[in-house]
């Protein structure tokens, strides 16, 4: 039996970091300090933040999180990612993140549980009536998508700036082996 030897949950291709030998062994430290400061320079020219995770990862190593909040209507509204590297089961290792949704206090793991949250909370918590919210709900579901898709384009482009190898899976077999590619254009 066989398996893929990267795990890729949230990223549109698997950024691969390979050592180029045996004695490459810095290359993850690098990589990570490379990815904060990336983050960190984004940062400064945006209002995304870094913060911290809530989170508490078993098998993935939490190199930072990047944020972004606003609010609509009063209630704040916060996307976060968390960016991960896991290990390679084979080799080298592999960078992906967790997104996560705020409103209000509450987090969430869904788009659109965030959104129908929102709802609630105008609603109950802000004593707002339920036609002013469900317009509100509507802003706030299309502004938690702008935030998403903010964060992801420039995480995904710093992800693959900080990779040696942007790759894609071209096959998986029954047994579990998987042939990855390298992608050209990216």
């Amino acid at each position: 039996m066989a398996t893929a030897n990267f795990y890729n949950k949230n990223a549109s291709y698997i950024y691969a970091v390979l050592q180029k030998d045996e004695y490459d062994d810095y290359i993850y430290d690098d990589v990570e300090d490379n990815i904060y400061n990336d983050l960190k320079a984004y940062t400064k020219n945006s209002k995304a933040y870094l913060g911290y995770s809530n989170n508490n990862y078993i098998d993935d190593y939490l190199i930072e999180v990047v944020s972004l909040t606003d609010e609509v209507a009063g209630i704040p509204l916060t996307v976060s990612i968390d960016i991960l590297m896991r290990s390679g089961y084979y080799e080298g290792a592999n960078l992906d993140y967790e997104i996560s949704y705020k409103v209000e206090s509450v987090e969430f793991d869904d788009l659109s549980e965030a959104f129908e949250a929102y709802f609630d909370v105008a609603t109950w918590d802000f004593d707002m009536n339920k036609g002013l919210a469900k317009i509100q709900a509507k802003n706030a579901a299309k502004r938690l998508e702008a935030m998403n898709d903010e964060l992801v384009e420039n995480v995904e482009k710093i992800l693959k700036a900080n990779c040696t190898h942007v790759l894609q899976v071209v096959a998986r077999f029954s047994n579990g082996e998987t042939l990855y590619s390298e992608v050209k254009e990216a």
